[in-house]
């Protein structure tokens, strides 16, 4: 637990990382980031996770990475966004499609879990995409 919130509290200059909390409690149940963030490609990886099942399916997650998105475009200014996903993780495909990005790309055997060596998708959005989606117009 020490080493993992000392990463979590770490300044770094090529990533972002914030905590999704519900707006009534303020209970985090989530994160949201951004790694590898290239300021002169203007470009990042994105990356979103909820941590509490029960929190899943409901539309937090996709409400908060919107918002993450918009905020990638409009503060940061970059011009693409990319995502990892496992190949057979269906269910954050079709989210991530839902939300503009598409399919730039597989990793073959890229991730090593314990069923063996995994593929994965690269799926990016750009900020073209994103103003056409409505994403880019979202208050932040």
């Amino acid at each position: 637990m020490e080493s993992h919130l000392q990463w979590f509290n770490s300044q770094r200059q090529d990533r972002l990382d914030y905590v999704i909390c519900l707006k009534d409690s303020e209970k985090p149940i989530g994160t949201v980031s951004f790694v590898d963030i290239n300021m002169q490609d203007l470009k990042a990886e994105a990356g979103k996770m909820l941590g509490n099942k029960s929190m899943r399916g409901k539309g937090l997650g996709k409400e908060a990475f919107i918002l993450w998105l918009s905020y990638g475009f409009k503060e940061l200014n970059l011009n693409r966004i990319y995502i990892r996903t496992l190949s057979h993780n269906s269910v954050n495909i079709e989210l991530n499609k839902k939300l503009g990005f598409r399919q730039e790309g597989v990793l073959r055997q890229d991730y090593k879990s314990n069923a063996g060596f995994q593929d994965v998708m690269v799926m990016g959005l750009l900020r073209s995409k994103a103003i056409k989606m409505g994403i880019y117009r979202i208050q932040v």
